[in-house]
């Protein structure tokens, strides 16, 4: 396997050379998860903090809610002169929320709320009021038993306490744990893409392979070393991906959602370079196919674009799957790919599924023999190779 290697530092040597490769694999994942995070928490903060919330009243207007609402920094409160206007507020979109107040005589009053369901904001005013309602009215029932001298706390005979038994060695408490693999698995299989297209297309096509024939290396071996330097690549495209997540969380720039950090135990570790590894090799074997089968440059980017789309959608089902409970179910733990992210979500999670992870590890490993033996078949193929 000597030539083998020394095909490997030719190629990873080439690639390093290549600013289009390093930019696009190895800086970008990082640069492009900081950013990510950063518009998330930014979000969230705009969303928490600085939305303003413009609501209409008809009615009655001398009731605490309304009081309430006058008195909010981030309510826009407008009266209206009858419901047929305030009405014709939500359905133009002047306001998200509509009160129609009705007095009930002595401190009683009805309210109702007019919103559009299909506007975002109106629904979370509607879901905001109702929670104020609700909280105004305990504690008008708080103040009529003290007034009476009775215990004000059977205002609320029903007390609610909630308790998070997460442990601290999880990703962030789930919301880096739901994350991280979607990214690594995307990265994994990106960070190649820009060294696949040149290391068998664009040398056909620059006429370079010939030359690299030439050599007293076999084509097995030939092929064995641009497959590793196809891993490399995709591996260290996964780990910048890793990095850019760590940086953003260190810095902070991802607000409350990503506020815990990284903090995964040992165990986790060694279950993620676990499934990472196949995957890893999987991916490379298969790029390395695709790029051996064009005839072109353009072509392999055609071919490979067509066939990321088999690696986002199942990283992108990732996201879902625990929701729904079916993260193991056997067609989530035998899919491709899939059961690779849910496994790397279970491990971060400290919760890590065995029948997933051994799952992924086989159908990875499999498939990635039967790529390199498809890249090596077409690598000794005369037609292949001369683009005819």
């Amino acid at each position: 396997m000597k030539h083998g290697f020394w095909v490997l530092k030719k190629e990873v040597r080439e690639m390093l050379r290549d600013r289009r490769v390093v930019i696009g694999g190895f800086v970008m994942p990082a640069l492009m998860i900081i950013m990510f995070i950063g518009l998330m928490g930014w979000l969230e903060e705009s969303l928490t903090s600085s939305a303003e919330l413009k609501m209409v009243v008809y009615g009655s207007e001398d009731n605490p809610i309304v009081s309430q609402l006058r008195d909010s920094e981030r309510t826009t409160l407008t009266i209206a002169n009858s419901e047929e206007e305030l009405t014709e507020h939500i359905a133009s979109g002047q306001a998200h929320l509509g009160l129609i107040i009705e007095s009930l005589g002595g401190p009683k009053f009805s309210i109702k709320t007019v919103f559009d369901s299909r506007e975002t904001l109106s629904s979370v005013a509607a879901s905001g009021l109702r929670k104020a309602v609700a909280e105004a009215n305990t504690e008008a029932v708080r103040t009529i038993l003290e007034t009476q001298g009775n215990d004000p706390g059977l205002a609320e005979p029903i007390v609610m306490e909630t308790e998070d038994i997460a442990e601290e060695s999880g990703a962030s408490g789930g919301a880096l744990a739901g994350l991280l693999p979607y990214l690594i698995v995307i990265w994994a299989f990106y960070g190649g893409f820009g060294t696949a297209t040149d290391i068998g297309a664009g040398e056909k096509e620059r006429g370079t392979l010939e030359t690299l024939l030439t050599a007293p290396a076999k084509r097995k071996q030939i092929v064995f070393g641009k497959y590793l330097a196809l891993a490399v690549a995709c591996t260290i495209s996964a780990g910048a991906s890793l990095v850019g997540l760590w940086i953003a969380t260190a810095l902070g720039i991802g607000g409350a959602t990503f506020a815990g950090g990284l903090a995964v135990t040992p165990m986790a570790v060694v279950l993620m370079i676990a499934i990472l590894i196949p995957l890893v090799l999987m991916f490379s074997a298969a790029l390395l196919t695709v790029s051996f089968f064009a005839k072109s440059v353009r072509e392999a980017q055609t071919y490979l674009t067509v066939a990321s789309f088999l690696v986002i959608m199942p990283a992108v089902m990732s996201q879902f799957v625990g929701l729904t409970g079916a993260d193991e179910a056997a067609w989530v733990v035998w899919t491709p790919v899939l059961n690779s992210a849910v496994g790397l979500t279970s491990a971060l999670k400290g919760q890590p599924s065995v029948m997933t992870i051994t799952a992924a590890i086989v159908t990875s490993g499999v498939l990635a023999w039967i790529f390199f033996a498809a890249a090596a078949a077409l690598f000794k193929r005369e037609q292949i190779l001369n683009r005819t």
